[in-house]
């Protein structure tokens, strides 16, 4: 678990319990005045469904003849993605919409600061309409070798074919 994903947990505690004191204190008035809370219970309990989801984050990518898969196991909306290699255009480090720029920042050494202005690069599968983003929390170097290995295997298994 890293500090900012302590911040966030411990921000979001901090929230829902604003929230706690303040609907309880509106429900003291009239009842309609505790509705107005709900926005405000929805987004503290996204951020602490967002701090849980990614300190407990684990992906695992499996490769056979004919597919591969990438599994993204988390307490909130696992996601399981399989492509069939004959239908895989490209695997590449592509530069996405980053929607954690703390952990982009974590990552970027003194060589790689170009990159703050760019966003962090992440191994990227393209597949038909489908873009599929993963190990966005590896550092860069590690992406770099999981994009070169697998793009290697899906040539080589192109060619064979």
């Amino acid at each position: 678990m890293t500090a900012t994903n302590i911040f966030v947990l411990l921000f979001s505690v901090l929230w829902l319990g604003f929230v706690t004191v303040w609907t309880i204190l509106a429900l003291n008035g009239p009842f309609y005045f505790a509705f107005f809370s709900i926005p405000f219970w929805i987004i503290g309990i996204g951020i602490l469904a967002s701090a849980i989801n990614s300190s407990r984050e684990s992906q695992t990518i499996g490769i056979s003849s004919e597919s591969i898969q990438i599994l993204k196991s988390r307490p909130f909306r696992p996601k399981n993605y399989s492509f069939s290699l004959d239908e895989v255009d490209s695997i590449t480090l592509e530069t996405l919409k980053s929607k954690d720029k703390a952990n982009d920042l974590k990552q970027l050494t003194n060589s790689e600061s170009d990159l703050l202005s760019k966003g962090m690069a992440n191994p990227t599968l393209k597949s038909g309409i489908q873009t599929v983003q993963f190990l966005e929390s590896a550092d860069f170097l590690e992406k770099q070798w999981i994009t070169d290995l697998l793009s290697s295997i899906l040539s080589k298994q192109k060619q064979d074919k």
